[in-house]
Parts: C-alpha cells; sequence; structure tokens
C-alpha cells in the first residue's frame, strides 16, 4: 500500500522500499526521483538549479496528484 505526504514543495511516495520524490524544478515541469534506499541520497545530481516555484499538490486516499 503506497503512503503519500507532502513535504514542503515536494509529494513524496513511499510503498514498501521504494522512495519517490516529485517537485517543481523550472515552469511547467517537476523533476522525479527515486530510490529503494531508506532515504534519498542528498546529493543535488541537477544539471541546472531548482527555480521557487509553488506546486500544487493533492492527497485523496490512495491518489495524489502535483500541478506545476
Amino acid at each position: 500500500m503506497a503512503i503519500y505526504r507532502i513535504d514542503g514543495n515536494r509529494l513524496v511516495r513511499r510503498q514498501e522500499a521504494e522512495l519517490i520524490w516529485i517537485e517543481p524544478w523550472g515552469k511547467n515541469s517537476l523533476r522525479v526521483r527515486a530510490t529503494y534506499m531508506d532515504r534519498m541520497d542528498g546529493e543535488d545530481w541537477a544539471l541546472l538549479p531548482q527555480e521557487e516555484l509553488e506546486a500544487q499538490i493533492v492527497i485523496n486516499g490512495q491518489e495524489a496528484s502535483i500541478t506545476n
């Protein structure tokens, strides 16, 4: 069963051993990161810096959406 939560401006999904982060990264774009580790790697491997954008995140039970 997937567990969704909001972490700042990021949608986080955890299901069993998988962790996924989805966050706004630029106008009309999202950055998706995934891992099977306990936590996300702290290193920022992005080629471009993150822009300051506000995403709209909705969690409704076992469904979630993020709009940028």
